[in-house]
């Protein structure tokens, strides 16, 4: 087990959360995630597969981590499209909004989703 000074700390670029989700889907081919979670097996394999590609040496904690951010952040995007007035502008990449006042509304109720109004999710599609 690596000693908490040997712990590298993830920083996740746009490329690697696109790779660690892509792994992640492989381990749900392979049965790995049966339940809400991944086994241990799937886990190992993730952590395993992940470092390889990447040369990192990210621990099982911070993909865990990942994994409960990269869930909020898709659960909250979803909550942004279901609201009246929105939609995906799936040529653009984009969320778009029938009347911009909606989104002021909304970002002042939900601060989080700001982010959203530029950017979109990227892995969304």
């Amino acid at each position: 087990m690596a000693s908490h000074k040997d712990t590298v700390i993830a920083k996740w670029t746009d490329q690697l959360t696109q790779l660690f989700v892509s792994v992640m889907v492989d381990e749900v081919k392979k049965g790995n995630r049966t339940t809400t979670t991944f086994n241990k097996a799937g886990w190992n394999n993730i952590q395993r597969e992940f470092n390889n590609r990447t040369g990192r040496k990210y621990t099982l904690a911070q993909f865990k981590n990942k994994t409960f951010k990269v869930k909020d952040e898709y659960g909250s995007f979803k909550k942004v499209l279901s609201q009246l007035g929105f939609g995906w502008d799936n040529v653009n990449k984009k969320v778009v909004v029938e009347d911009d006042t909606v989104w002021g509304y909304h970002i002042k109720a939900n601060p989080k989703w700001a982010k959203f109004r530029n950017e979109g999710l990227p892995l969304y599609p």
